[in-house]
């Protein structure tokens, strides 16, 4: 068996679990209308000195490249460090050529996406979330419709975002964020039952991270929520895929500014 380099364990911070860090990426879109961000690995910020140290451990991966240029692995582990040096132009050009020897490789096309989404470049990020959504299996990870509704939203596509979160829904039906989500698109586009249905299945779900954003929306759409039962011990699944990284950057709904 080939031995890898050593920096390949730098890979995990970049790309984390495909299925629940891609859900990171609806995570940034929910719920509260301030945001704060906790840097996780993921996230790292580097100093003057991690940066020497990326630097010399990029110099040992385009030597390994150099010897064996048909090797993807590496082009992708220097996307990874150029992305934890926050320099997005050069990864994506290191996952772009990662791609050119392993086109079909879903975890290549889906940090693909995220370098893409940090640049603002959000077609291309579109393009390679789709990309995910095709090349995965159909019934296995919720991740990828996560994220693709998330630009999706984003771009103001609301009926290619419910799509997908009902995907979603389909796939983790006990897992309330994604009932958050659904509603927030059916308020964007003025699917008062939608939205109230929705909501009101987040709730029974337990979903309480974003519990008083529901109870906000529901109000506003003249539902009344006083006799609401009392708020359950946090979610298992809610906490699984938000983690430490991320709390609340808002995916639109009818109350955020500008809605």
């Amino acid at each position: 068996m080939s031995r890898e380099p050593r920096v390949t364990r730098n890979v995990s911070m970049f790309m984390g679990s495909f299925r629940n860090v891609s859900c990171v990426l609806l995570v940034l879109a929910a719920g509260c209308q301030t945001t704060t961000v906790e840097k996780g690995d993921d996230y790292l910020l580097t100093s003057p000195q991690s940066d020497s140290i990326l630097d010399s451990k990029l110099k040992t991966l385009q030597g390994e490249s150099d010897k064996y240029p048909k090797r993807h692995d590496l082009h992708y582990q220097m996307g990874a460090l150029y992305y934890q040096k926050e320099d997005f132009s050069s990864s994506a050009k290191e996952l772009e050529e990662a791609l050119k020897l392993s086109p079909t490789d879903v975890k290549y096309h889906y940090q693909l996406g995220r370098v893409y989404w940090a640049m603002k470049e959000v077609d291309l990020a579109e393009t390679h979330f789709r990309e995910v959504v095709r090349l995965s299996p159909e019934s296995r990870y919720s991740g990828p419709h996560a994220a693709l509704g998330y630009i999706l939203s984003m771009k103001k596509d609301y009926d290619g975002a419910v799509r997908e979160f009902k995907k979603c829904i389909e796939l983790e039906p006990e897992n309330p964020i994604y009932y958050y989500a659904l509603g927030a698109q059916c308020d964007m586009r003025g699917d008062r039952e939608g939205a109230i249905q929705s909501f009101q299945e987040y709730l029974a779900r337990g979903g309480t991270e974003y519990r008083e954003k529901v109870v906000f929306l529901l109000n506003k759409l003249g539902v009344k929520t006083e006799n609401l039962p009392p708020p359950k011990a946090a979610s298992t699944l809610e906490e699984g895929i938000f983690g430490r990284e991320v709390k609340g950057e808002p995916v639109p709904t009818s109350a955020s500014p500008g809605g």
